[in-house]
């Protein structure tokens, strides 16, 4: 009997030692993590209020200003004010602003609210669920779409964040003084500006200005022209307006012009002549790309990637981060060296197609089987930059002519082979020829385009792999807290 009460008293005292050393063990538990809470807690108040420098952890330091955008926000000597709207306080827009005003303070940033803002909001036609960002100067301002922040590639299903560049390209174009004017020529069945927005809504967020001209009318290319933008005339031009154009050729003019695929009948000999000036013509006909890395989809040979140049300022970024994307494209034709050099010409060439691709000329084939029985093989130049040295002595000047032989690519059109949700315009760099290419026909020597790689592949699974993903997903938790439950169940029981 003795014993038994010895062993109760003894079991007691053990329990009574567990409970005790518990309570201890738990006070003091609870001690420290009340005092880590308070520390966490005074560490971020601190840290808060302090201006602490952040660390850029990622491979290719997409959180950072490039040292490009640096040099060229240093450059800046205007006060410009950016103004953020629909952005919450929390955004990484706010951090990368706050690196350009650090890099210069004539720079400076807030967040319009609707209690304190809501004129400018209003004056812009900014909405609930709108993002924007707004950069000002005394004499200039310019709005950028939050969805100029991003470039999507429809081809590969992969998005590109161009925060960076897409700031320092605004902010050089908002304190631009250079703003060269564009005159798209009309009155000849052109493309219709309506038809390339997307095109001149980058042309005047990069400080350009636009309108049209129909030379039959005003007799005259005004002296205000600083680039003459002929974009795929149906009609002829007259002999009159051939003449006004290589009368601006003389004077120095720039020139962009492109062309792609037309039908036989309607042939252009006098704008011919006027190509005929820098040595250079557009075949009629269309690219058929056989090059399996430079067509998307091999059931659609005329739409493909073509190469472009590393080396020229308008396509050295695109050869380095993009890529174009054309259909139906037609060709160029230069005129042999000699005929160039008499017509002091330099060429430039910035688009081409593959060894492997062929041009079918022969349009009234009923098939294009058929017409490739006739068609040459080999690379066909598609775009280019060419120079003209234009009178003598202290006279001398240079004339300059960009050139495609394609126009579908810059246009805000949908083409079935290609997408029925996304326009062409929107693929890969098109828009950035198109820019680049103005930028250097408009002597602006500031222009600029930052790419860095940090492209989010986006992938759609299928059905089934969907679903198999979901199974994973809730089954193995299941399964994991079912089992818990069989083994306490199974262990109590052997109790």
């Amino acid at each position: 009997m003795e014993k038994n009460e010895n062993k109760v008293k003894v079991s007691e005292k053990i329990s009574h030692g567990f409970r005790k050393r518990w309570l201890v063990n738990g006070i003091q538990l609870t001690l420290i993590i009340a005092v880590l809470v308070v520390a966490h807690y005074c560490l971020y108040l601190w840290l808060d209020s302090h201006d602490v420098p952040e660390f850029d952890i990622t491979t290719n330091k997409i959180h950072t200003l490039s040292d490009t955008s640096k040099e060229v926000i240093r450059n800046i000597n205007k006060e410009v004010s950016i103004l953020v709207y629909g952005y919450p306080e929390t955004s990484s827009i706010f951090d990368l602003l706050k690196q350009y005003t650090d890099t210069n303070n004539l720079i400076t940033y807030r967040r319009l609210t609707d209690e304190e803002d809501l004129t400018i909001i209003n004056e812009h036609g900014l909405s609930s669920g709108y993002y924007a960002v707004i950069m000002k100067t005394n004499d200039s301002e310019k709005v950028i779409d939050g969805s100029e922040f991003s470039v999507t590639d429809y081809t590969l299903g992969q998005t590109v964040d161009v925060t960076e560049q897409t700031l320092t390209n605004s902010l050089l174009a908002v304190v631009e003084e250079n703003k060269p004017k564009i005159y798209f020529t009309a009155g000849h069945d052109e493309v219709n500006v309506q038809y390339l927005y997307t095109i001149t809504y980058l042309l005047n967020n990069e400080a350009f200005e636009f309108t049209t001209l129909n030379m039959e009318l005003t007799g005259e290319i005004p002296e205000d022209c600083d680039i003459l933008a002929i974009i795929s005339p149906e009609k002829d031009f007259s002999e009159s307006d051939v003449a006004l154009v290589k009368e601006y050729i003389n004077k120095g003019g720039a020139i962009f012009f492109s062309m792609g695929l037309r039908s036989d009948e309607d042939a252009v000999p006098n704008l011919q002549t006027i190509l005929e000036e820098y040595g250079v013509e557009i075949e009629n006909g269309f690219i058929l790309e056989y090059d399996t890395n430079a067509a998307p989809d091999t059931k659609y040979p005329f739409v493909f990637t073509p190469k472009v140049s590393p080396y020229n300022r308008i396509t050295a970024d695109i050869y380095t981060d993009s890529y174009l994307l054309l259909v139906e494209s037609a060709r160029l034709k230069f005129k042999d060296d000699t005929t160039l050099d008499t017509l002091k010409v330099e060429k430039d060439v910035l688009a081409y197609s593959s060894d492997e691709s062929t041009f079918i000329d022969n349009l009234e084939a009923d098939s294009v089987a058929n017409a490739a029985l006739t068609a040459s093989t080999g690379r066909s130049d598609i775009a280019a930059s060419i120079e003209k040295k234009v009178g003598t002595g202290d006279d001398e000047k240079t004339s300059k002519l960009v050139i495609i032989a394609n126009t579908a690519f810059m246009v805000d059109q949908y083409y079935e082979a290609v997408s029925d949700s996304a326009r062409l315009s929107y693929f890969g760099s098109n828009k950035d020829f198109v820019i680049n290419s103005m930028s250097y026909l408009g002597n602006k020597d500031n222009y600029l385009t930052i790419r860095k790689d940090y492209a989010t592949n986006t992938y759609k699974p299928t059905t089934t792999q969907n679903n198999i993903v979901l199974t994973i997903i809730f089954s193995v938790p299941l399964f994991i807290l079912a089992s818990g439950i069989i083994i306490w169940n199974y262990r109590k029981k052997r109790k």
